[in-house]
């Protein structure tokens, strides 16, 4: 490497003389002039010329600076002068300066964005077939990379113009090749399986993250309550008979899960076996006789919400309560008695107890105080239920005198 390094050597400059350096006085502040020597010769560099030579002017040497070498030893005192100056070459000097300048940074390009998409799932048994609507947006020149993903869910069918391709990645992954610029509309068809467990049936699936999604189910059953993860927006939907149809937004999202369940209780619909246990106590006092039922029932098979219980035309009720949650009640005549039906709140199972209080004018002659036959109805009886027993107390004041006179069907 050969270093140029201009010092103050003026006269040599004005002469137009080039020469090795030697036995001159060091210039102030810089290296120590070298010792006479005799120069040998070095290939390329120019001769030596004496002192007594220099004095004369060189009329054939072009006019202009020229070069002065320097031995290499000297190098370290030239850099450490502050007044030293380094000349390099122009090319050198560009390559520098361009490494040294960071390129400006430029913001990446989107070649493409997929402004929309729409799912609409179709139950089949044990198979959801999905119809999935995709609305790109193809910025860039083609051809244009589009990768999406739906996971666990298989493309069966893509529907799309001659210039978009599909392309399997592996993995539930694909890209999308467009070859076109502009708006492109393109239909995908995939199938998915359907899990069922105790809390319903249920399917999910990975989807592209889009800024505008919307998801629809139809369910061949009716009455079935759907649950969309996740769910933003629900929006209203008609569905056909025996059918139930749920739609949502859903926003930005990378995977939809749906899960539908029935509304009601899936247990099978039984025929109500139900046994009732009959507690009366009779009281015959200040001219009327008060009749004080206590229906304990219990609960074979089924569910209970409704009960029917027959009271004499003659009664008046006065109450009816319920240790469960009472709906409420009311009485109507039919067949010569009143028929009593009394609504719970939800269906009832196992034990659980009803009590009607009532009350009549005392009869002058002879009355009966309990019992039930297809004729006729005396006392407080339940209804539509396999078996009724239990226990008939009478009591009466003391200025009473009371007489059993017929009993039937009583032990």
């Amino acid at each position: 490497m050969r270093l140029f390094v201009f010092t103050l050597l003026s006269c040599l400059f004005g002469l137009g003389l080039s020469a090795s350096v030697s036995g001159q006085e060091p210039a102030p502040g810089g290296p120590p002039a070298p010792a006479e020597t005799p120069a040998e010769a070095t290939p390329g560099a120019p001769p030596e010329v004496k002192a007594d030579e220099a004095k004369a002017p060189d009329t054939k040497s072009p006019s202009g600076p020229r070069e002065v070498y320097l031995p290499f030893k000297f190098l370290k005192g030239i850099f450490e002068s502050q007044g030293a100056s380094v000349v390099i070459p122009l090319d050198e000097y560009r390559r520098l300066k361009a490494a040294s300048e960071k390129p400006p940074v430029e913001a990446a390009a989107v070649p493409a964005v997929i402004t929309s998409s729409s799912y609409v799932a179709t139950i089949e048994q044990d198979i959801a077939r999905i119809q999935v609507e995709l609305v790109v947006n193809v910025l860039g020149k083609p051809w244009v990379e589009v990768p999406i993903r739906f996971g666990d869910a298989a493309i069966g069918q893509l529907k799309a113009s001659e210039k978009t391709l599909l392309k399997g990645t592996g993995d539930g992954n694909y890209t999308l090749l467009f070859g076109e610029a502009g708006e492109q509309k393109l239909t995908l068809e995939l199938t998915t399986r359907i899990h069922t467990s105790p809390e319903g049936r249920e399917f999910a699936f990975d989807v592209p993250t889009v800024g505008v999604t919307t998801f629809e189910i139809v369910i061949p059953e009716a009455d079935q309550s759907v649950e969309i993860t996740p769910r933003l927006v629900a929006l209203p939907v008609q569905a056909a008979e025996k059918q139930t149809r749920f739609k949502a937004n859903l926003g930005s999202t990378p995977r939809i899960a749906a899960r539908w369940r029935p509304k009601a209780t899936s247990k099978p619909e039984l025929e109500l076996l139900a046994s009732v246990s009959n507690y009366t106590r009779v009281g015959i006092e200040d001219g009327l006789v008060h009749t004080d039922a206590l229906l304990t029932y219990e609960v074979l098979r089924g569910e209970v919400a409704q009960l029917r219980v027959a009271v004499p035309q003659d009664h008046r009720i006065l109450d009816v309560s319920a240790e469960t949650r009472l709906k409420g009640w009311q009485s109507k005549e039919e067949d010569g008695r009143q028929i009593v039906t009394i609504d719970l709140l939800g269906g009832q199972t196992g034990k659980f107890n009803v009590e009607l209080h009532t009350e009549r004018k005392i009869p002058d002659e002879s009355f009966d105080i309990a019992g039930m036959s297809d004729a006729r109805t005396v006392g407080i009886h339940a209804l539509d239920v396999v078996r009724e027993a239990g226990q008939i107390g009478i009591f009466h004041s003391g200025d009473l005198a009371l007489t059993i006179e017929e009993q039937l069907g009583v032990v």
